[in-house]
């Protein structure tokens, strides 16, 4: 990925992560980043890949899966704003 790319990215998960969390409140959004973020470190495990942005693929790609014809995009939304957590340290 180019950095101009992910720069870009970068902004708009942000934007996103704050979206979420005037949605749904800060303590409520933390609480599904953080298990987001404990069921992107286990794929990442499952599937002995270090790359956090994959795992958080991975995981929505599985999560939509397994509720066919539901809408999960919030919840994949707040995957990938947990990905970039774990990306930048958070």
């Amino acid at each position: 990925m180019d950095l101009l790319r992910a720069a870009r990215l970068t902004n708009e998960l942000t934007e996103r992560r704050a979206d979420l969390i005037r949605l749904f409140g800060e303590t409520a959004y933390l609480e599904r980043a953080t298990l987001a973020k404990e069921r992107i470190r286990e794929v990442m495990v499952l599937n002995h890949d270090d790359n956090t942005l994959s795992a958080a693929i991975a995981f929505c790609k599985e999560l939509a899966s397994r509720h066919p014809g539901a809408d999960v995009s919030t919840t994949q939304q707040v995957v990938l704003c947990a990905a970039a957590d774990l990306v930048e340290g958070r």
